[in-house]
């Protein structure tokens, strides 16, 4: 097992220096981290609470839910959101914070569109309310996972390493 981590040591280490080497800076590069994992953070909040808050009024009549089915759609979204969360933190460990960190933000911005689009897909499907949950439930899990699931702790992660 220690072998496999020594190779996968390795590989990630020759990636440090590109696009270009952190050290020829004449400061401190994890400043720069720092910087860019908080734009990183504050772009997450399209997957956190209070933002899907504010269109919850324009999503029941769009949607034709109660505010307690989207609030259930909501809640099972972000359960589902949790339990694959493990998954990406292994992701994270294998492929790095820059390629996760880019992954996720397009992840979130594809599962955006997809909800904005969730009244048609679930009526093209079926007109049914429970067929319009389901749908409504796998984007909320989408937004929940990559916005405040991966980018987030790829964010936070990046910022660990470079302030030990």
């Amino acid at each position: 097992m220690e072998n496999t981590e020594i190779q996968n040591a390795g590989k990630a280490s020759r990636w440090v220096d590109v696009p270009f080497a952190p050290r020829r800076f004449p400061f401190f590069y994890g400043w720069v981290i720092a910087a860019a994992a908080t734009l990183g953070i504050i772009a997450s909040i399209p997957g956190q609470t209070m933002s899907v808050g504010v269109f919850t009024d324009y999503l029941l009549p769009a949607l034709g839910l109660t505010r307690e089915q989207l609030s259930r759609t909501y809640m099972f979204g972000t359960i589902a959101a949790g339990i694959l969360l493990p998954l990406a933190g292994r992701l994270l460990d294998r492929i790095g914070t820059r390629a996760m960190i880019v992954t996720a933000t397009l992840g979130l911005g594809v599962s955006l569109c997809i909800l904005s689009y969730s009244d048609r897909i679930a009526r093209s499907i079926s007109v049914d309310i429970f067929t319009t949950m389901i749908v409504v439930t796998l984007c909320f899990m989408l937004v929940r996972f990559f916005g405040q699931g991966c980018i987030t702790m790829a964010s936070r992660i990046s910022i660990g390493k470079w302030f030990n």
